[in-house]
């Protein structure tokens, strides 16, 4: 076998894609990414509460709070939907992944219309706020936040550690809400990148 075969491939991405295409394997994958979830969660929550965070989950109504980011002196909370999966490589994987995505986005608003609604379950006993903190969801994703068209205004994708890193930044977490909701989160054309056209050939095929 060629050694480029070996130097260039990831085995455990590998083994899991496959497990996840096997439908009497599933039940492994899903249990992989359940222990996955809760590692992400202890790291959040190690990350986080030295710097005087709160970290809550729990199930509510119609879905569950994976992790809620709470900051009780500026009265603000962020819910997120955790997502991990294997980041895509190709065309098949790169929809798929981006199906996993907006099903998160459904459940943060999920939460989110609870938060409005007043629920008591999720509002006094998860996550223990009032109605008057600054609440928002958003979905944290642990490597991939998709192509633009599964960003939501009312509910972010964002890599779980660029969000952390900018909370630890900016040391407020109601100042992280506004520049999610901003949509700062997001590079910016001919600031963070730039698009350039160039013409290209095979034979008489041409494109730009």
């Amino acid at each position: 076998i060629s050694p480029f075969v070996w130097l260039h491939s990831n085995a455990e991405r590998n083994l899991c894609a496959l497990i996840n295409q096997i439908d009497k394997e599933k039940s492994i994958y899903l249990k992989l990414t359940q222990e996955k979830e809760n590692l992400l969660r202890e790291e959040i929550e190690d990350y986080l509460k030295p710097l005087g965070y709160e970290i809550k989950h729990g199930k509510v109504k119609g879905t569950d709070v994976d992790v809620a980011i709470i900051d009780r002196k500026s009265s603000a909370c962020l819910c997120l939907e955790l997502k991990l999966f294997i980041e895509p490589a190709e065309i098949r994987e790169g929809y798929e992944r981006s199906q996993e995505l907006r099903k998160g986005v459904n459940q943060a608003k999920t939460i989110y219309g609870l938060f409005q609604e007043g629920d008591k379950r999720l509002i006094s006993e998860v996550l223990a706020i009032n109605n008057e903190y600054d609440f928002l969801v958003a979905v944290g994703s642990r490597n991939w936040i998709g192509l633009s068209d599964v960003q939501d205004n009312d509910a972010p994708i964002i890599k779980v550690w660029h969000l952390l890193k900018k909370i630890k930044e900016t040391g407020s977490l109601s100042k992280v809400l506004t520049w999610l909701r901003k949509r700062d989160y997001l590079p910016t054309l001919d600031q963070d990148f730039s698009v350039h056209s160039r013409e290209i050939s095979c034979g008489e095929w041409r494109a730009t």
